[in-house]
C-alpha cells in the first residue's frame, strides 16, 4: 500500500479565513511551548517528575506575499493590534489523513512578519500563540 501526503487537504482556518497560498517550503508548524513534565533529582538520587501545566502552542504560518490569505491575515493582525485587547478569534487545524487536529478560541498574533522586496514574490511568516488549545495527535492512527 502506498500513502500520499497532500498539504492541500490540510485545513487551517483563522477566524473564517481558510488559509492557502503557502510559501515555498512553508506551511503550518505547531510547537509546544513546554514539555509535559520536567525531571529533577534530589540529593539522595530520587527522581521527581514535575507536571508542567502550560498547554499553550506556538504556530508559525508561512504564506506567499502575493496570496489572498496573506493580505487577510495581515489585516486580522493589524486589527488585533489596534484594538489593544485579545478578543476571541478562532483557530483550527485539521489533517484528515492522520487525524491531527488543533483548535483554539483565541489566536494571538505574537510577531509582525518581516517585509522584503526582491525580483520574485517572497514569503511572509506569522507567529501566533494559542493559549489554551485542544489538541488531538494522530487520532486516525489508532
Amino acid at each position: 500500500m502506498a500513502n500520499t501526503y497532500n498539504l492541500d487537504i490540510v485545513q487551517c482556518i483563522v477566524g473564517t479565513l481558510a488559509i492557502s497560498g503557502y510559501g515555498e517550503g512553508g506551511g503550518v508548524e505547531v510547537e509546544s511551548n513546554s514539555p509535559i513534565q520536567e525531571q529533577s533529582v534530589g540529593a539522595d538520587g530520587a527522581s521527581i517528575y514535575n507536571r508542567m501545566n502550560d498547554k499553550s502552542l506556538t504556530v508559525t504560518i508561512t504564506l506567499r506575499e502575493d496570496s489572498r490569505a496573506y493580505r487577510i491575515l495581515a489585516g486580522l493582525m493589524q486589527a488585533q493590534e489596534a484594538a489593544g485587547t485579545n478578543t476571541p478569534l478562532a483557530f483550527m487545524l485539521l489533517d484528515p489523513l492522520n487525524g491531527d487536529s488543533v483548535a483554539s478560541q483565541y489566536t494571538i498574533f505574537m510577531e509582525r512578519p518581516n517585509l522584503s522586496k526582491a525580483q520574485a514574490a517572497g514569503d511572509r511568516v506569522f507567529v501566533i500563540s494559542l493559549p489554551d488549545p485542544v489538541v488531538v495527535y494522530g487520532a486516525l492512527n489508532v
